[in-house]
């Protein structure tokens, strides 16, 4: 009984009566933080090539651009987050649904043009009982646009609007445009990520398209200083590589 005793006593003792060997101290030279240390910078093309040896899989990788921007209008606000369509001048074949509310001739020339879904009432229908759910955009003629606007909590960001551009007569142009663009969002936070190429691309057509990209996003700066803080490459299945700005502003 007594040892069951003295083992419960030992249990009992506090902490701050028991000794520690104390820890050994390192040198402080040998010493530093990894997020402290400045990221290596990269040309462009040195940047795609990297990329290109980790393209091990059997696929055309996506290439991608992810920019960092200073949201700062002055020292105390903000802006918010915006967005964009940006024609890049060796667009990636990307197939985009669009659907078009339209009716008569107006219908048939959006469909010629390669619209992917057009329609007038039934559309509308077809929409407000979900049969429709996923597509890239909308657009709308100017007769049809008073019928579509019960659809603002349905179609949401996608919603069209005479000041956008989506709300036109002019719909067989329009959707020659759009299947051309690209899209691209900047969060309140100033990240965009955009693709703009395939691996199998030429650098120098990589490169013509983010450059053509920076020249869009910069249309929205609102500041005297710098608007394009960092720019990273990467790809599907690759590592991201920070890359010189100055490769892509003119």
């Amino acid at each position: 009984m007594s040892h069951s005793f003295g083992l419960r006593a030992l249990r009992l003792v506090p902490r701050r009566f028991v000794k520690r060997s104390p820890l050994p101290v390192a040198d402080d030279s040998q010493v530093y933080l990894l997020n402290q240390r400045s990221k290596p910078i990269y040309p462009f093309e040195e940047a795609l090539r990297a990329l290109r040896r980790y393209a091990v899989r059997p696929m055309d990788e996506t290439v991608e651009i992810s920019l960092q921007l200073n949201m700062r209008i002055n020292k105390k606000t903000k802006r918010g987050a915006f967005q964009g369509m940006v024609l890049l001048p060796h667009p990636l074949k990307k197939k985009k649904k669009i659907i078009v509310f339209a009716e008569d001739d107006l219908a048939m020339e959006a469909k010629e043009a390669g619209a992917s879904i057009v329609g007038g009432k039934d559309l509308i229908a077809q929409i407000q009982s979900k049969q429709i759910k996923f597509f890239d955009l909308c657009l709308s003629s100017e007769s049809m646009y008073d019928q579509v606007k019960p659809l603002q909590q349905h179609l949401r960001a996608k919603m069209p609007h005479p000041r956008r551009g989506t709300v036109t007569d002019d719909l067989a142009e329009k959707v020659l445009q759009l299947r051309r663009e690209q899209e691209y969002k900047v969060d309140k936070e100033g990240n965009l990520n955009v693709a703009i190429g395939k691996l199998s691309f030429p650098d120098d057509v990589i490169l013509e398209n983010s450059r053509c990209l920076l020249q869009a996003v910069d249309q929205h700066k609102k500041i005297k200083g710098s608007f394009f803080l960092s720019a990273v490459l990467t790809s599907t299945y690759g590592p991201g590589y920070y890359i010189a700005l100055s490769d892509l502003i003119n």
